[in-house]
């Protein structure tokens, strides 16, 4: 499962998303999208659900009432209005969208420690399906593995140093 990769997943929606790509952006951390994307759920259409993860990914991204509206109409929506609901972080415009979701993945390789990225999405994922003390206490471990990398320092020196950090992942 995408979630479980400890690296960065961007999704970049454009032209038609629809159904199992529906669902393979779900997974991914971050979605961006055109603000013309045709994006939805087809299936009850055709007799079937959204069976590989998307009936519980849209409701804990966009809320129960959009994800049922969504799911049992088979309706469509734009990128704009993913937008609009929180489902894509980022709108890029069509010609340029591929470009952009480079320079902003790019953009994140270079600024994000990949430790904290890891731990940050673990917390994130598996810290929503607990109660809110085992989530602050699973936060309280991850910052103490933290405490002990290599990157933190590095972070703290290029902050101080007012330079870019140069993350190893250690």
């Amino acid at each position: 499962m995408l979630s479980e990769i400890p690296k960065i997943t961007i999704a970049e929606m454009k032209g038609y998303v629809l159904g199992a790509g529906l669902e393979l952006s779900l997974n991914c951390d971050i979605r961006v999208a055109t603000e013309d994307s045709t994006i939805g759920f087809p299936e009850v259409t055709l007799g079937l659900v959204p069976g590989w993860t998307g009936s519980q990914r849209l409701s804990k991204l966009v809320g129960m009432s959009r994800a049922l509206h969504y799911i049992l109409s088979g309706e469509r929506f734009t990128g704009m209005e993913a937008f609009d609901m929180g489902l894509v972080s980022k709108l890029y415009s069509k010609g340029k969208v591929s470009e952009e979701t480079v320079k902003f993945a790019e953009g994140l390789a270079k600024r994000v420690a990949p430790v904290s990225a890891a731990l940050a999405k673990r917390l994130i994922n598996k810290g929503s399906e607990v109660s809110t003390d085992n989530g602050l206490e699973m936060e309280a471990m991850a910052m103490g593995i933290l405490f002990g990398t290599e990157d933190l320092k590095e972070g703290i020196s290029a902050f101080l140093g007012k330079r870019q950090p140069e993350f190893k992942g250690k």
